[in-house]
């Protein structure tokens, strides 16, 4: 049967040994995306059957949340939603924007790639949120990387009005 040969990476990376084969073809085939609110209920569905599955700082779990954080932007920049639903997004995207912080300290922490845009759209969505003070801090870090990455090459003036 065709999906034998993932068993050896899956064992790997699991929390224990015991996979089911249709955990394992769920995580192998990871949806494509579309922006419609069921297939975000899908798409979270999915990231937590994964979550289930893979250790907690995996690289793969990483990816599947950045995955869906972009889903959630993508949505609430898309403003077909109304205020009740911008803001529930708004708050799902921040509550997983942390944890990917927090993943991000622990794979990155002192890489070049930290992921800046990141950084900017969370902080952008805490000051949507009314959420200043963790805006500022969030807009103070990435605007440390932007300068160590790219020095006086870029104007920060939209920045500094954030500070």
């Amino acid at each position: 049967h065709s999906h034998k040969p993932n068993l050896s990476i899956i064992n790997c990376i699991s929390k224990n040994n015991s996979c089911q084969t249709e955990q394992i073809i769920d995580y192998v085939n990871i949806s494509t995306i579309d922006y419609t609110e069921q297939s975000i209920d899908i798409y979270e569905e999915k990231l937590s059957n994964i979550q289930q599955i893979l250790h907690e700082n995996s690289i793969l779990l990483l990816q599947e949340r950045e995955k869906l954080f972009f889903v959630y932007q993508k949505l609430i920049n898309d403003n077909y939603l109304n205020d009740n639903q911008r803001i529930n997004y708004i708050n799902r995207a921040i509550q997983l924007g942390e944890i990917l912080i927090e993943q991000y300290n622990i794979h990155l922490k002192h890489s070049s790639i930290y992921p800046k845009i990141f950084l900017t759209d969370l902080a952008n969505l805490c000051q949507t949120a009314g959420n200043k003070s963790r805006a500022k801090q969030l807009y103070q870090k990435a605007l440390h990387l932007w300068k160590l990455d790219y020095g006086e090459y870029l104007d920060y003036t939209e920045f500094y009005t954030k500070l």
